[in-house]
């Protein structure tokens, strides 16, 4: 007797496992294998140019398939209520077929089909109500409809930096102690890992940062903001960099302005900055002189950890410069 209730309880554990396993076995096939339609999008603007009352804006879209399936009949539309389009332009890969439709104050792109990870940039000239303003965005595909895309900066813990501060004072008391564990530690890595975490994007000092924005924009010829940067009383972020060399470059010359956008390309040789400040700096490139990802990837697969390597980090900013230079004066003996 007790061996029959022995195997009956071996069965219904055997049958529970099998069952559990096969849940999860289709669970697991289905997000494999299921392809979700998704569109994604970003709406950035440049800073305003505003005379006699009339305030001019640049803004750019970009549009993604974000999911895993094609989705067809794509249109994205874009009004400026109360104001004027006076450019328009778009940005795609060769293949996507896309019809457009231009009003004085909407204008509108339809895109037959969007495979997955294809993307759409919409570039907008418009004169707007005031400097502030922000138009009227709209993205949908068929079976589904667009959702605006933010980027977070990521907040480190306090408490993580408490324990790696513990554990450094812990290593720097051993290492100090004893010549020996001294000798050994010379020849691993710790040392150079210790140092980039402790110089990370947030726990440079102010004036070291400021200092390397003051150095790039020293090479890209422009002296005057380099000064103003480097003799700061205060930190400045690569964000706030990013908006006081587009706000510069607004109101300078042709010649001038691509010093600006020379240094901005600088930016993107340095490999540690905060996710959302690069993405500033990419859409500012992209409004202010079309640079397109093509090129963007090209300098960044160049990018240098400034606490690894500082000497090879300001070479390249260097050479970049200096190329940006040369070809500024090729377009000024043409003209």
């Amino acid at each position: 007797m007790s061996e029959s209730r022995l195997n009956i309880k071996q069965v219904l554990l055997t049958a529970v496992i099998t069952c559990v396993f096969a849940v999860v076995a289709g669970v697991g096939t289905y997000i494999l294998t299921t392809k979700e339609a998704e569109l994604t999008y970003s709406l950035s603007s440049g800073p305003a140019l505003s005379a006699e009352g009339i305030h001019k804006k640049i803004f750019l879209i970009e549009i993604n398939n974000s999911g895993r399936k094609e989705v067809s009949d794509v249109i994205a539309s874009v009004k400026v209520a109360n104001g004027n389009i006076v450019e328009a332009s778009r940005e795609m890969a060769l293949g996507i077929q896309a019809t457009e439709n231009r009003t004085q104050n909407e204008y509108s792109l339809n895109c037959k089909s969007l495979n997955p990870k294809e993307k759409v940039s919409i570039s907008i000239l418009a004169e707007v109500p005031t400097p502030e303003y922000t138009p009227i965005f709209s993205v949908r595909g068929k079976g589904v409809t667009g959702e605006e895309k933010y980027q977070s900066s990521k907040v480190k813990s306090p408490l993580a930096f408490l324990l790696a501060g513990v554990v450094a004072g812990l290593l720097g008391f051993i290492t100090s102690a004893n010549p020996f564990i001294r000798k050994i530690l010379k020849f691993t890595p710790v040392p150079l890992f210790a140092r980039a975490f402790f110089r990370s994007g947030s726990m440079v000092g102010p004036f070291e940062r400021n200092e390397l924005v003051a150095y790039i924009l020293g090479v890209c010829s422009l002296k005057e903001q380099s000064d103003r940067i480097r003799f700061s009383p205060s930190e400045i972020s690569y964000r706030g960099a990013t908006d006081y060399l587009a706000n510069e470059a607004v109101a300078a010359s042709p010649n001038e302005r691509s010093k600006f956008m020379s240094a901005l390309k600088c930016f993107l040789l340095i490999k540690k900055i905060n996710p959302a400040s690069l993405d500033v700096i990419k859409s500012t490139l992209k409004l202010l002189v079309q640079v397109n990802d093509a090129e963007i990837d090209k300098i960044q697969k160049q990018a240098v950890h400034e606490d690894v390597d500082p000497v090879k980090l300001r070479n390249r900013i260097a050479n970049l410069a200096d190329e940006s230079k040369q070809s500024r004066n090729v377009t000024n003996n043409s003209n």
